[in-house]
């Protein structure tokens, strides 16, 4: 009898031994797994804040090209404009000033009153020139102000934008760092088991790793929402 109870122990141990070396390789494999999807979601995910990181710089460049381009074409409009309308108004002065000066010299050849009235005349001429020469110029300084104001508004609102696409390329450096993380933390749980340790001592480490890459995937999972 003690020999059966002998050999049915042994029989029990041997059957026990194999299961428990099954339920070790088969936690195993899960586990190595789960990791592997883990490591690929956050491989993608990472990539992904890769390609919207080098996006989100491409729109600031082009931005602040688009800003300095609408700066300068609204600076060189506004100097056209006011360089045609300062050039008009002097030659209308040039061209008064000669009517006058021919006035003048009509009106020497004439006697006394013929005189006087073709002085007045020239000189009313020369007034009315001065006057609309003034408005020209303070129409074309008002018109500069307007473009130099215009252009300032749009400088800033480039700036504006700027400040926010910056946020979000600082977001998205913030979010690659952590995948990274997430990335280290699942490496760490990739410790080799010894092949000499018990059933019950595998299954815990086999647990341990499945633990941890439950947590990777959750916080991948929870990344990828995000994204």
């Amino acid at each position: 009898m003690v020999g059966a109870a002998r050999k049915e122990a042994e029989r029990v141990v041997t059957e026990a031994t194999i299961e428990g070396n099954t339920l070790v390789e088969k936690a195993r494999t899960d586990a190595d797994e789960l990791l592997i999807g883990a490591r690929r979601d956050a491989t993608a995910i990472r990539e992904r804040s890769e390609e919207q990181r080098d996006r989100v710089t491409a729109e600031i460049e082009e931005l602040h090209e688009r800003a300095r381009h609408e700066s300068a074409e609204a600076m060189k409009t506004a100097g056209e404009r006011c360089d045609a309308l300062v050039k008009a108004a002097e030659e209308q002065l040039a061209e008064a000033q000669a009517k006058a000066k021919k006035l003048v010299s009509d009106a020497d050849s004439e006697a006394g009153k013929v005189r006087i009235a073709a002085v007045k005349k020239a000189e009313g001429l020369l007034k009315e020139a001065e006057t609309k020469k003034a408005s020209l110029v303070a129409e074309a300084e008002r018109i500069k102000a307007e473009a130099e104001a215009e252009a300032t508004r749009m400088v800033e609102e480039g700036k504006r934008e700027l400040e926010v696409l910056v946020r979000r390329r600082a977001d998205i450096n913030a979010e690659i760092s952590r995948v990274q993380d997430v990335l280290e933390a699942l490496e760490s749980f990739e410790a080799p088991t010894g092949g000499g340790k018990s059933a019950s001592g595998g299954g815990s480490g086999a647990s341990g790793v499945k633990a941890g890459a439950a947590a990777g995937s959750t916080r991948s999972g929870g990344k990828t929402s995000e994204g």
